[in-house]
């Protein structure tokens, strides 16, 4: 039973540690890909965060379930349809992508591409990512 426990626990510190400290020349990324310029100090979590911790953990828990629970429910569906499923999904992903784009006045590459380049300027620029912000204040 340990290893059942340890082991994907270990994989996934390894995996951590890997995209973190970066693949240095394997990728092209460096070893500080991923870092966010600009950010406030932060000094240690207060009472209120620890308290969100507590709430959002059980619920992203339960969603998780949620989600495993469709994607058994729906894979035998979905192997006999393959062809047409894919192109579904693909449909959905242009939905919500050009959803995005229309309520937040943002372009649509924010959503679909790398996640390393568009990180730091959402962060950056997160109040403009409101929906409608942007044409309210034009």
């Amino acid at each position: 039973m340990l290893g059942i426990v340890l082991v994907p626990g270990l994989l996934a510190s390894g995996i951590g540690f890997l995209v973190f400290v970066g693949l240095e020349n394997l990728t092209g990324f460096g070893t500080f890909s991923l870092s966010i310029p600009h950010l406030p100090h932060f000094a240690s979590p207060t009472f209120g965060e620890l308290g969100w911790a507590v709430v959002i953990g059980p619920a992203a828990t339960l969603l998780g379930k949620g989600i495993r629970w469709a994607g058994l429910f729906l894979r035998p569906i979905v192997q006999r349809n393959l062809v047409a499923f894919t192109v579904i999904a693909g449909l959905a992903v242009a939905g919500v992508a050009i959803g995005f784009a229309e309520a937040t006045g943002q372009s649509y590459a924010a959503v679909l591409f790398s996640g390393q380049a568009e990180l730091a300027p959402l962060v950056s620029h997160s109040a403009n990512y409101l929906p409608l912000k942007n044409s309210e204040s034009s």
